[in-house]
């Protein structure tokens, strides 16, 4: 190629169009380098957008089938969807209609495909993927902790804040890790999802309450005593059979309160709201079996914390009787009240029975501490609203003051007037006196006028001359 170039053009020339070529070459090279990028940066995209999207929805799918082998039929489907899905979290079905059962209380998919004879079809039908603590809601609560802590002016009471603080912290860690761990296994995050619920509410409960706890030592309750929970399983017939166990445990026990729970799988019932245990079990001729599952005493509440609710109170009692006088006998009668309730749960508590007793206590006395922190929350009400009241005595001395300046300052206009006219005025004077004002504010106008017009003209001469026009 080189030796023709010379040939054609001449040494000097062929030079030229020789490098020309080879700038043509490396541009065309890069280009093909360049396409293959930008082929490879577009499949990525699509390819992590996909992921993405895969992360956000899940899809269902439902396999109808004709079993006649010599006719075409029309098969009726029906899909209940999973509990806590709403109609805007439905995104397809696959030309199936969308339903709302009352008595389950779950959406469900419905209608009829047409299918021919031995003919089967899967379905396809995608959800919103809501079994998952968003990231945003963690960070979020991890931004108001901190903000929390930092309000906080007590050196003493600051430190252990920071204390309780990087508990939460790493309690809201270990959700975001274990949501992590089971992104790809949806079943197994629908089963914990509640769990994950009610450890985030109780982490936001802390949270809210941070600067209470640490005024009233920040100490948790150390209680920590175990319950057997016994399943029996009883086989009626003379021969051996397979049993389905199947056991519900009590409302309060989510998984990080079992202990041991044997060879059981544990399950999450979404119509029940409650976990369940199930196995399958081969019994002999009129066999017995039983099985304990040991778990922690949820149905307590700690004592320490029941004496803190009454002590706030009581506080907050003294400083409302301190400043108000009117709301003494209410204020007494909500602290009596606190007091009254505090003491049942005190004194139930200290007898415990078998299991049953102690969860039908356990569940009346969370009436109890519901009516204790709503008339703390009353108490709470009360100090604001005399804060507030406090707040507006100011404002509303100032609105009196204004007024007796405006007062004074009429009654002085009253007196200069009755100065100035004690005299009566005749008409015709009145009228020379009203032409001379008029005359005057002419002449002031007038005056002024003629000075701002002299004083432009000088400005429009100058900018002017300094562009180079003169007159």
């Amino acid at each position: 190629m080189k030796e023709v170039i010379l040939k054609r053009y001449g040494e000097k020339f062929g030079r030229r169009v020789e490098c020309v070529v080879s700038v043509i070459r490396r541009v065309i090279t890069f280009s093909h380098f360049l396409g293959e990028v930008i082929i490879i940066f577009i499949f990525g995209v699509v390819f992590f957008a996909q992921v993405k999207i895969a992360f956000c929805n899940v899809a269902i799918k439902i396999v109808v089938a004709n079993p006649l082998t010599s006719q075409e039929r029309n098969v009726p489907v029906r899909y209940d969807l999973p509990f806590g899905i709403g109609k805007e979290d439905i995104l397809f079905t696959d030309g199936l209609k969308v339903n709302y059962d009352e008595q389950k209380g779950v959406y469900y998919v419905y209608g009829k495909v047409k299918l021919g004879p031995k003919e089967s079809r899967t379905l396809k039908i995608v959800i919103r993927d809501i079994w998952k603590i968003s990231q945003k809601e963690i960070e979020s609560l991890m931004k108001a902790l901190e903000e929390k802590i930092d309000s906080i002016e007590d050196s003493k009471e600051k430190e252990t804040a920071m204390l309780l603080g990087e508990r939460l912290k790493e309690k809201l860690k270990a959700v975001s890790k274990q949501q992590a761990e089971l992104e790809s296994d949806i079943e197994k995050r629908m089963e914990v999802y509640p769990v994950f619920q009610r450890k985030i509410e109780s982490i936001k409960d802390s949270i809210f309450s941070l600067d209470k706890l640490v005024k009233f030592g920040g100490q948790e309750s150390d209680y920590e005593k175990e319950v057997i929970l016994v399943i029996e399983v009883k086989n009626t017939f003379d021969r051996e059979i397979v049993v389905p166990v199947k056991y519900y445990l009590p409302q309060e026990i989510t998984p990080e309160y079992i202990i041991d729970k044997g060879e059981f799988d544990l399950k999450y019932d979404f119509e029940r709201k409650q976990f369940y245990l199930v196995k399958e079990e081969k019994l002999g001729p009129k066999e017995v079996k039983r099985y304990n599952i040991r778990v922690k005493d949820v149905w307590h509440f700690p004592e320490e914390i029941v004496s803190r609710y009454v002590k706030e109170a009581e506080q907050w009692k003294e400083k409302i009787i301190e400043n108000k006088e009117g709301l003494t006998e209410l204020v007494e009668v909500l602290f009596s009240e606190i007091q009254k309730n505090a003491k049942l749960i005190i004194d139930s508590q200290e007898k415990r029975g078998s299991v049953k007793e102690n969860i039908y206590t356990y569940r009346i006395n969370q009436k109890r501490m519901r009516i204790i922190k709503d008339d703390l929350e009353k108490l709470r009400s009360f100090m604001k609203k005399m804060g507030e009241e406090k707040q507006k005595v100011p404002s509303e001395k100032k609105k009196v003051k204004k007024m007796f300046r405006e007062v004074n300052y009429l009654v002085r206009l009253k007196k200069a007037s009755e100065f100035l006219f004690k005299e009566k005025v005749k008409g015709g004077s009145v009228w020379k006196v009203v032409m001379v004002i008029v005359l005057f504010v002419m002449g002031m106008t007038i005056f002024f006028y003629g000075l701002w017009f002299i004083k432009l003209r000088k400005e429009e001469k100058r900018k002017l001359k300094k562009i180079g026009f003169s007159k």
